[in-house]
């Protein structure tokens, strides 16, 4: 029982460090562009991001290859921030996702409509913008994967010589 626990210790511990290093680029842009200052958006944005890190730690949990592919992925992800064109791409398409919904006009600025909706809206945006993130990390996991089928490792189990 403390081998399952301390290995999941373990597993939670990846996959949180992914999701720090997988915030920086998008939290950045979001602080500037989300209308933050407007109440409660930073709390959305806090609440979009502890959903996207309890999914994968739900996921993570399972251990095995969703594990491996998720880490290596997430991983591979948040280098990709050097480039910034796949984060910003996505955060586009967030946004560009939101502005349909609710028809709010991006190009001009976003309509200051309260807390509330400032909260939503950040909520919103930080769950599309994780969930493409998400998804890019499953691809590249199963990429990474694919090329170097080692798992990465684990307390129980060391890189080879």
């Amino acid at each position: 029982m403390t081998e399952d626990r301390s290995e999941f210790g373990h597993r939670a511990q990846a996959w949180a460090g992914v999701v720090a290093m997988n915030v920086v680029l998008p939290g950045f842009f979001g602080t500037l562009t989300a209308n933050f200052g407007s109440g409660l958006g930073w709390f959305g944005a806090i609440v979009g991001v502890a959903v996207i890190w309890a999914v994968g730690l739900v996921a993570c949990g399972t251990g095995g290859r969703l594990y491996d592919v998720l880490v290596t992925g997430g991983i591979a992800t948040a280098v990709l921030q050097i480039t910034m064109i796949p984060h910003i791409i996505i955060g586009v398409v967030a946004f560009a996702t939101w502005g349909v919904l609710t028809d709010e006009d991006l190009i001009n600025g976003l309509p200051d409509r309260g807390p509330a909706w400032s909260a939503f809206r950040c909520l919103v945006l930080t769950l599309l913008t994780g969930q493409m993130l998400l998804f890019v990390a499953v691809v590249l996991g199963f990429a990474v994967r694919w090329v170097h089928p080692t798992s990465p490792p684990t307390p129980n189990k060391t890189l080879p010589d």
